[in-house]
């Protein structure tokens, strides 16, 4: 049988530079996910609905290791984003509900619901080419840093 023996140069470099993949990624990964969730709190900063500036002041972000998380404690975020279905509004802090124009105090009134405005899934959507572009980025660091470790 014929065989051919092919020599790699240098390919127990390129070994090592795979191995020590995981150290040369991370801090890379972790600057990509950063610059991503600032990016994307941005965008959807810009869309939140604002009618006192609560819910768009509200956002927060956490970093940890290669994960970062973009939420809104505003205790009203979650209706605003999902809506609501119909229900009774009741009082908490006297026996009825009144407002100007009404014709007397009431109970109790049924909110006829509220659509949502999924304006976080709206900002992530507006920041994901953006996104993509921090990641191919940082692909083509980790990928220049493991060539230059084999130099």
């Amino acid at each position: 049988s014929t065989q051919v023996k092919v020599m790699i140069p240098k390919l127990d470099e390129y070994i090592g530079a795979l191995r020590n993949y995981p150290k040369i990624a991370a801090p890379i990964l972790q600057k990509a996910i950063t610059r991503a969730i600032i990016e994307i709190s941005g965008f959807t900063k810009k869309i939140t609905p604002i009618r006192t500036g609560r819910l768009r002041g509200g956002f927060q972000t956490q970093v940890s290791s290669l994960t970062a998380t973009l939420f809104n404690p505003i205790e009203y975020a979650e209706a605003v984003h999902e809506g609501t279905r119909p229900h009774a509004i009741y009082p908490v802090a006297r026996k009825a509900l009144y407002w100007s124009g009404a014709d007397h105090p009431v109970k109790s009134v049924m909110h006829p619901g509220s659509k949502g405005n999924p304006f976080m899934q709206k900002g992530l959507d507006d920041a994901q080419n953006k996104v993509i572009t921090i990641f191919e980025d940082a692909l083509k660091d980790i990928t220049e840093k493991i060539a230059d470790s084999t130099k």
